[in-house]
């Protein structure tokens, strides 16, 4: 089996992440399209969404929850009201 679809493969790619990102085209000569530049603004379009997500969830873990606050608050007060339980008898 022989096909006949041209790849356009990117090496140099400014990403942690993404270490070479290949494309298929759809036609074998496209016409009137600049395929290379259509890839790199692909691939450049995805790294700033994947920064974007990976950042905002470093954030996200930044930022204790109310369930966790709400869990130490408790645990605090346990070990408080416990300690002075004992100094107290």
């Amino acid at each position: 089996m022989r096909s006949d679809k041209k790849v356009i493969i990117l090496d140099n790619i400014d990403s942690d992440c993404i270490e070479q990102a290949m494309f298929i085209l759809r036609d074998s000569r496209p016409k009137n399209i600049d395929a290379v530049k259509e890839a790199e603004q692909i691939v450049e379009n995805y790294t700033k969404r994947y920064h974007y997500t990976l950042y905002s969830k470093m954030l996200k873990r930044r930022h204790p929850s109310k369930k966790m606050i709400a869990c130490l608050s408790i645990a605090v007060a346990v070990v408080l009201g416990t300690a002075l339980a004992l100094i107290l008898i």
